[in-house]
């Protein structure tokens, strides 16, 4: 990581006022860098997750199960992504995972399962313009084999606010029950 994007995170982290979270938090959000750079995605956060930055340089899929392979009972796991709308894929570092090549990262998923708590959620925040057949699909089968709740939210672009910033609202789109 270089100084540019720490100063870049410690903005982040003072404009939500986050602290650093301990790393026995039972909820954790995976932000991918680049959609830090796109947007206010984080104002849907829990402040009391632990934020934890994918390098959109590698696998973002192998940079979650890393993170996940030392920790247990996971309550809520929210990942603010990038989702591709015209492929309907959920964008995570280099990695674009979607219905047709989730079977591919099936070992790291199940990891994922075990540092899940037994009624968990998973929360994916994104930027898809809109929900067809075959992403309803992705999250179904994500949540069969992470044994967690799926909810996906999709942002639509609110007016512009009273200090002329854009500001962003999600609507849950998706919802699939373990």
């Amino acid at each position: 990581m270089n100084y540019e994007t720490n100063i870049y995170e410690t903005n982040i982290y003072h404009q939500y006022n986050w602290t650093i979270a301990k790393p026995i938090s039972t909820v954790i959000a995976f932000v991918d860098a680049e959609v830090l750079k796109n947007g206010n995605y984080l104002a849907n956060i829990n402040p009391n997750a632990e934020l934890i930055v994918i390098d959109s340089s590698r696998d973002g899929i192998k940079q979650i199960t890393k993170v996940l392979g030392k920790r247990h009972n996971i309550q809520t796991l929210q990942i603010i992504a990038a989702i591709n709308s015209n492929e309907n894929n959920l964008k995570l570092g280099l990695t674009e995972l979607s219905i047709h090549n989730i079977q591919a990262y099936l070992d790291d998923l199940q990891q994922w399962k075990n540092a899940l708590s037994s009624q968990s959620e998973i929360l994916i925040y994104g930027c898809l313009v809109g929900v067809e057949s075959i992403f309803q699909n992705f999250i179904h089968q994500l949540g069969k084999i992470t044994g967690a709740d799926i909810g996906a939210f999709v942002t639509f672009p609110d007016s512009m606010t009273a200090n002329n910033q854009e500001s962003d609202r999600y609507s849950l789109m998706v919802a699939w029950r373990s």
